[in-house]
């Protein structure tokens, strides 16, 4: 059986490739990545692939370049790998080659000292699989009773203290689960909670079962064939407590099942800070007037954890007292200390429940019990696919209350073809009443501690090289900063405060305010979101994420990364 990898070989040959990776990426990044290594306790090669410095496939190449010539080489990926079980123990691997079977040596890097057969090089990640699978099977001979020395609350205070967004447990093709912290928007793989398949499934069915005390609805944790949705509060983790969103969704045999956690905490609010939270001045004011205006509708929209409930939580918190607050939202995130704020959970009740059809609460419900309760504002976590919730929106909106809601859709400007299309809100009905539509991102933050100036001006070349195939219209800030000097920055590859050179996240935005002539303008045929955006922005009643993403990047808070350029400007 190969070695396991937690005692990796790494002699000479490891040597010779540590200064071949060296010579490669630079001194600088050399020790930056060293220094990564020790924060993670990772390998080496997985903290540069991890870093975008050195991929697995361009390490592989590195180490056979360096060894092809001393040994029997070839290059391989584990799905080729054919493993037998010898009789006298441990194992044999082979590959097809013309239709016949050729034993082969796995390796992620080559022992010159094995001469008589060949070594198959794949990555040091396919290496560990291998192990993982081999491990596994070898647990299985043995009836290994082994429990996990972990459970799935340790997982979720370790994501806590790493301030993950989400939890994923997956299943691999290699017979492993494994878990996954997506912080700032990237996941990371936390090597420390790898499993056999059966562990994994065990755990995923004590996190079902333990869900069963929180979930109110139609969830049952003995089904296992159907994607269902549940919860689990941990009051002890947080000042004011955890509150986890599941969802477990089966694989196409009904075999295995995954399971994501999305990590809420519940935080108090007393006043809004939006230049805090990474909001220019413009909008800040924006906020500051819609949120005295009598009536109408403000929608807030964006890909699922984009911030939206953050932001409407905020603007509600800086509400004067004197008008009265309602809110329906699922799960309640923040905890508003306002007198004049009364916040609504969202209930569902079971299905087995005979009085069931009575006891609904949803956003639907809810929205019509405000209708009759009097209040100034209301806000509404969510707007559904639903003819009576669309109406009842609408009817508040034009009747006295103003409306604060959300919606997943991709653009500020978009709106109005979005709620037809989507919604059924024609547009001589969404015009007259939308006050405001609000549509952002979260980017990662350069991490202050280690970011450098962009010396290469690569943010520069970047944008221009990509400047034709900008999805946005109104392209006047990036007109004006590629003909500047304006001084920017880039990710300093990590350091002890950050992940990678990124710590957090800053919302990229846009906005439409119309005015009462912007509205008779959209009145008068069927714009497209292309013109409305292109008015808006050239008469300041908007602004687009191409202008909010560079005046981040002039303020030294994001850089050109791939992540940025593909989520927020193509």
């Amino acid at each position: 059986m190969l070695k396991r990898t937690s005692k990796l070989r790494e002699g000479n040959e490891w040597i010779r490739v540590v200064n071949a990776i060296r010579k490669k990426i630079g001194e600088k990044e050399f020790t930056d990545a060293l220094q990564k290594r020790e924060q993670l306790n990772q390998h080496l090669l997985k903290v540069l692939n991890l870093q975008n410095q050195l991929s697995y496939e361009e390490s592989k190449k590195l180490i056979y370049d360096l060894f092809k010539d001393e040994v029997p080489l070839q290059f391989g990926n584990i799905q080729s790998i054919i493993v037998k079980e010898k009789q006298e123990g441990g194992y044999a691997f082979y590959i097809e080659e013309d239709g016949k079977q050729k034993e082969i040596f796995p390796v992620w890097i080559p022992n010159t000292a094995v001469k008589n057969v060949t070594q198959y090089l794949i990555s040091i990640d396919e290496y560990e699989q291998l192990q993982n699978m081999l491990r596994g099977e070898q647990e299985d001979d043995e009836e290994s009773d082994k429990k996990l020395n972990f459970t799935f609350y340790d997982i979720v205070k370790d994501a806590y203290n790493q301030k993950a967004s989400d939890i994923h447990i997956s299943y691999s093709n290699d017979g492993t689960y494994r878990v996954g912290f997506r912080i700032d928007g990237i996941l990371i793989e936390q090597n420390k909670y790898i499993m056999q398949e059966r562990d994994g499934l065990t755990l995923i069915r004590s996190i079902k079962n333990e869900a069963t005390k929180y979930t109110k609805g139609r969830f049952n944790a003995d089904k296992s064939f159907i994607p269902q949705d549940a919860r689990i509060v941990y009051d002890n983790i947080g000042g004011f407590g955890l509150d986890l969103r599941l969802v477990f969704i089966p694989n196409g045999t009904l075999e295995k099942e995954m399971a994501v956690a999305r990590l809420l905490e519940r935080k108090v609010l007393k006043e809004p800070d939006f230049k805090k939270m990474g909001y220019f001045d413009d909008i800040v004011d924006i906020l500051d007037e819609v949120s005295l205006m009598a009536n109408g509708l403000v929608i807030v929209s964006g890909q699922t954890g984009s911030g939206k409930s953050t932001l409407l939580n905020n603007i509600i918190t800086g509400i004067p007292i004197t008008r009265k607050v309602n809110t329906a939202e699922d799960p309640i995130e923040y905890l508003i200390m306002k007198p004049n704020v009364v916040q609504h959970q969202v209930y569902i009740p079971p299905a087995n429940d005979d009085d069931r059809a009575n006891k609904i609460m949803g956003f639907k419900e809810l929205a019509k019990a405000f209708k009759r309760a009097d209040p100034d504002v209301v806000l509404i976590g969510e707007t559904r696919k639903d003819p009576e919730l669309i109406e009842t929106l609408i009817e508040m909106s034009e009747a006295g209350q103003l409306v604060f809601t959300t919606v997943h859709i991709a653009s500020a400007f978009g709106i109005y073809t979005a709620l037809e299309n989507a919604f059924g809100m024609e547009k001589d009905v969404s015009i007259p009443i939308i006050k405001l539509s609000v549509n952002q991102s979260l980017s990662r933050k350069l991490c202050p501690y280690c970011k450098k100036r962009d010396k290469e001006n690569t943010n520069r070349k970047k944008l221009s090289e990509i400047k034709s195939r900008i999805r946005f219209i109104h392209k006047k800030k990036l007109e004006e900063f590629l003909d500047s000097e304006t001084e920017t920055y880039v990710s300093g590859g990590g350091c002890e405060h950050c992940h990678n050179g990124y710590i957090g996240r800053v919302p990229v935005y846009e906005y439409l305010y119309p005015t009462v002539e912007f509205r008779e303008w959209l009145s008068e045929k069927n714009r497209t979101p292309i013109a409305i955006e292109k008015k808006a922005c050239e008469e300041g009643l908007g602004k687009n994420k191409l202008t909010t993403f560079i005046e981040n990047m002039e303020s030294g808070l994001v850089d050109t990364n791939p992540e940025n350029i593909n989520k927020i400007l193509l």
